[in-house]
């Protein structure tokens, strides 16, 4: 049954992957149920098992997470180091340390240190992870599998969620620990299945045309679609095709740093528009479940309804989305997807507005618009920051791109829980920065070469 799940889902995708790159894709999913099992009930975890404070708890989790920040630019370097695969065996391993931990963790101390060491993992995760699957997939292949892969991991995460929920339900506080357990197990596995996978790890140097000292002669285009002397990637003079090498040029001298990813204006250009985008995507998860029933007052099953529904339309849509939007540039895809985050956030700003029983259905309208946009806006948003990136050397790169999510879910929950005192004020505020994001993107599409047709 899971064999032809995934043959339907990949074929409704467009993806082809041999079984070597298969176990790549069972890591992700095993991976992220485990993740769906244990994150919805992490705070309870402390609460009840622990028998720490909220406040205790979560401010020590924060602190981690914010120490871990300090790990983004080694990890780009650990990539070009020992590659993207051994990164992500590590990565796993350190998250079994890291959650294994929580079972010891009774003190802010060592919450602090458990928590950092399973967002460390996260980081290193984070720098990899698209590495990889440049290894293995043609450029021109990208948005197909990063949209199958968004596919897939909000699909695992949900029927961990789900499976988290019946666990609380059939063993209460007891479950708390299996569901820990079962992560751990679940991390232990990905890494074995990651073991399996053929990724190539060796750094090949890049064609003459893609050198940071001739990029000025072929700049990869910020809407993700490369021009250069050679054509747009997926052509004849691109390097892959499918996931297959083809002969390489002679070595370029130099390799890509952290810096050097900071000093690309088109790739930062692209990172700024979509880290400002991020803070709407924790509206359904972070402000919706306390607005909703603490300001306006709502049944408490509403949060949990918006949160389904996020979930629902994402895996529904996914995949019929990528194989509708695979004509498009990026730079359209991501523009286009930036409008209908700003129409989700003005429909949210009218939700007061109805009468109290249509509210929660207004943001569950909200919540499937920025459903829709996730799934056009990420798979895409990552296929063009891996095209930007150096060929087979983008960990620096990685590392420094994942900041689109890690800063706003860093963030974001104290902000919104501040801003929700004046939630016009906040939602004015998401708004504003919906337009930024528009502006930046709008400003580098406009200024790049004309792509070529999908």
């Amino acid at each position: 049954m899971g064999e032809s799940f995934r043959r339907t889902a990949a074929g409704r995708s467009g993806l082809r992957t041999d079984p070597k790159q298969r176990t790549l894709l069972y890591s992700v999913a095993l991976d992220t149920v485990g993740t769906g099992v244990f994150l919805p009930l992490s705070l309870l975890f402390f609460l009840n098992v622990q028998h720490m404070s909220a406040a205790a708890a979560g401010t020590a989790v924060t602190v981690g997470s914010l120490l871990s920040f300090l790990v983004i630019p080694p990890a780009g370097r650990l990539v070009q180091l020992i590659g993207p695969k051994r990164c992500l065996m590590l990565s796993n391993a350190l998250s079994v340390i890291g959650y294994g931990s929580y079972f010891f963790a009774s003190t802010g101390l060592r919450v602090i240190g458990a928590a950092f060491i399973v967002m460390a993992a996260d980081r290193l995760y984070g720098a990899a992870w698209p590495s990889a699957v440049a290894r293995v997939a043609s450029k021109d292949r990208l948005p197909q599998w990063f949209s199958f892969i968004n596919f897939l991991k909000t699909t695992c995460l949900g029927l961990g969620a789900v499976a988290s929920t019946g666990l609380l339900a059939a063993l209460g506080p007891g479950g708390l620990k299996l569901a820990l357990g079962a992560n751990c197990l679940s991390s232990l596995a990905a890494g074995a299945l990651v073991l399996r996978t053929r990724v190539p790890d060796g750094y090949e140097g890049r064609v003459g045309r893609d050198s940071h000292d001739e990029r000025r002669d072929a700049r990869d285009s910020p809407d993700g679609r490369r021009v250069g002397r050679d054509g747009p990637e997926g052509s004849e003079g691109s390097d892959r095709s499918d996931g297959q090498e083809k002969p390489r040029p002679a070595r370029s001298r130099s390799r890509s740093t952290f810096g050097s990813a900071l000093r690309d204006m088109p790739f930062m250009a692209l990172v700024t528009s979509q880290t400002m985008l991020s803070v709407a995507w924790l509206i359904p998860t972070v402000a919706f479940p306390v607005y909703l029933v603490h300001e306006l007052g709502l049944p408490a099953y509403w949060p949990a309804a918006v949160v389904a529904t996020r979930y629902a339309v994402i895996a529904c849509v996914q995949l019929p989305l990528g194989a509708r939007l695979a004509g498009w540039t990026r730079g359209r895809v991501l523009l286009v997807a930036i409008a209908v985050v700003e129409a989700a956030v003005l429909v949210t700003l009218a939700i007061p507005l109805v009468p109290g029983a249509a509210q929660g259905f207004v943001a569950a309208a909200a919540t499937a618009l920025l459903a829709v946009a996730e799934a056009a806006s990420k798979p895409t948003a990552a296929a063009a920051a891996v095209a930007l990136a150096p060929d087979r050397d983008e960990g620096p790169y990685m590392a420094v791109f994942q900041l689109t999510w890690t800063v706003s879910y860093a963030v974001g929950p104290a902000v919104i829980g501040w801003g929700l005192g004046n939630a016009v004020g906040m939602w004015c505020a998401l708004g504003a920065c919906v337009l930024v994001s528009g502006a930046v993107q709008a400003l580098v599409t406009r200024r790049a070469p004309a792509p070529a047709p999908a």
